[in-house]
This record gives structure tokens, sequence and C-alpha cells, in this order.
């Protein structure tokens, strides 16, 4: 299917991406699939509203690029209209397609925090005295590692009031993830950075560590997380 503005009534012209249409194609089958098309066949072809030759990239991730093929049709400009003669879709999945250089990337985003969101962290030392606790963040694009020590803190909710947890920054570790996971849901980004970091003078109680619009190591048209991420442990 193609969502883009009727033109009959709706101009976008000025407004975020104007008028441009997205190519979106769906499977409903639960397992991976690659198919074939005949470009030649008007009811076995995969047609996109672009003319062939076009770059194509997906929106969501993996962010692949296909190059569209000759059909024996035309578009609405006179021009031979772009078809796939393949496609390998995932269990359930979906692509957004925009020529490739109407392609916005995402902004960066964390896809993982440890020890996790809401997470119990079992004490291992005495009533009344602190321990060290790790943590780790993942995000969706390389960070710029001193912005994100400026931006990331910590509050605390513990009987010592008088004690405030710090986070050994001149320790932390910021790098690529060796061997990132593969997301479990179609679309959902990957992680593949990573900061890792530990907290010192954690007393039982609620702890919430937060990073406030952290920005990516190279600059683009979306550097920055533009939110402020929380997540929250106990011990």
């Amino acid at each position: 299917m193609v969502r883009a503005p009727y033109k009959e009534v709706q101009n976008f012209t000025g407004s975020g991406a104007g008028n441009q249409k997205i190519w979106m194609v769906f499977t409903n089958y639960n397992e991976t699939t690659d198919f074939e098309f005949d470009c030649e066949d008007d009811k076995k072809g995969l047609y996109s509203p672009f003319e062939k030759g076009t770059i194509v990239q997906n929106l969501f991730f993996p962010y692949e690029e296909y190059e569209l093929g000759r059909s024996n049709k035309t578009i609405s400009t006179g021009k031979t209209q772009g078809c796939l003669s393949s496609l390998q879709m995932p269990a359930w999945g979906y692509k957004a397609l925009v020529p490739k250089e109407k392609f916005i990337a995402n902004r960066p985003a964390v896809t993982k925090f440890t020890p996790g969101h809401d997470a119990r962290v079992r004490s291992k030392v005495a009533p009344g005295k602190p321990q060290d606790v790790e943590i780790g963040l993942v995000f969706t694009n390389e960070m710029d590692c001193d912005k994100l020590k400026e931006v990331i803190s910590v509050s605390s909710h513990t009987e010592r009031v008088d004690v405030k947890v710090s986070i050994d920054l001149e320790s932390a570790i910021c790098q690529k993830v060796e061997n990132p996971e593969t997301p479990p849901l179609v679309g959902s980004p990957q992680g593949i950075w990573e900061f890792k970091a530990t907290l010192r003078d954690v007393y039982d109680g609620v702890h919430t560590v937060s990073v406030s619009n952290a920005t990516t190591k190279k600059g683009g048209f979306y550097t920055s997380v533009n939110a402020h991420d929380s997540s929250v442990a106990s011990n």
C-alpha cells in the first residue's frame, strides 16, 4: 500500500517531509519468507509508487536498501514504474520504503539498561552498609562518551540521607557492542554501543539512573536522544 496526501484536497509542502509518498509492505506469514514476483505480469508483480532505478530504503531497522527494476507499467509522471522481482520478509514483517535521498535516520535511543528497569539487586553487605553496583546502558548509535558522562545522573531514596550515590566516571567504559543482539520484534532498532560504570556508596533503597538528552559521536540531522530516560533499581 502507499501512504501519501490526497492530492485533490491535501498539500503538505513546507511541513515535515512534505508530500513524500511512503511505500508500505506487509506480510502475515508467521515465518521468514522469500517472495518471488513477475514484474511483467500485472497480477504477479510487486509494483512501487516510484520509477525504475530508484533506490529505496526502509525507515525501520535494519534500514535495508533495494534498487527498483523495470516493469511494463508507468507512473503518473509517465516514467516506467519501479518493481521488485524478489523480497525477503521476516515473520509478521513490515517495511516502510522511501527514496534513499529522502531517508532520515531515527534519533539515537536507549535499548537496554542493566541491571534492568525496576530491577531488584540483592544486597551483599551487612545491614546499614553500602555496596558497589555495576550499571550499563546500550544505545542504537555510537555516542559521545564525554558528553554522556555529563548528562548521566543518579538520585536515591534511602535511610542514609546524608550520603549520596556517586557514579565512578573515571573507570567508566564506552565501547561498541561486540555481538549486537538481534531485536526480537520487527522494526525494533539494534543496540550497538554501550556505556558501563560503577555506582559507589549504594545503600539499601531505591535508586534512579537518568540520562538527559545524550548526543552522538558523529554529527547528523538527529544527533541527540531528545528525551529524559530513567531506570530504577532497588536493593
